[in-house]
């Protein structure tokens, strides 16, 4: 009868943990794609073609062709764009790439991989 409660104390501390890193790694996720709406709509208002969706759609972008396509207007010498612009574009890109660095090193990471795993989370 000793072991039920050690038993009860073990399970619902690794229930709370698996709800833990399930919480954290879907605001990581939602992180990302806050981050990939405000580009695709800075982009937009820089006049660039980011993706080959349709008009009125979700706007779903890849963030190593934002990044090509930011390059090739940053060495475009014909841009009209002003610098705070580029500049708040490009802070952006980065912070969307250190949330995707976050996000994978931690499934990565042995405990928290286990419930990545269990609970279908994968790489971005």
């Amino acid at each position: 009868m000793g072991f039920i409660p050690i038993f009860i104390s073990l399970g619902g501390f690794v229930f709370l943990f698996v709800i833990l890193v399930h919480y954290n790694l879907l605001q990581k996720r939602k992180n990302m794609q806050t981050a990939l709406q405000h580009i695709a709509g800075l982009m937009d208002n820089l006049g660039m073609d980011k993706t080959d969706e349709p008009q009125n759609s979700f706007p779903v972008i890849d963030l190593s062709k934002t990044e090509r396509l930011f390059r090739e207007m940053r060495n475009s010498q014909g841009t009209a764009n002003g610098p705070e612009s580029t500049k708040l574009l490009e802070e952006k890109i980065l912070q969307a790439k250190r949330i995707r660095y976050e996000y994978n090193k931690l499934i990565k990471t042995k405990p928290y991989s286990f419930v990545a795993k269990l609970l279908g989370h994968r790489e971005i």
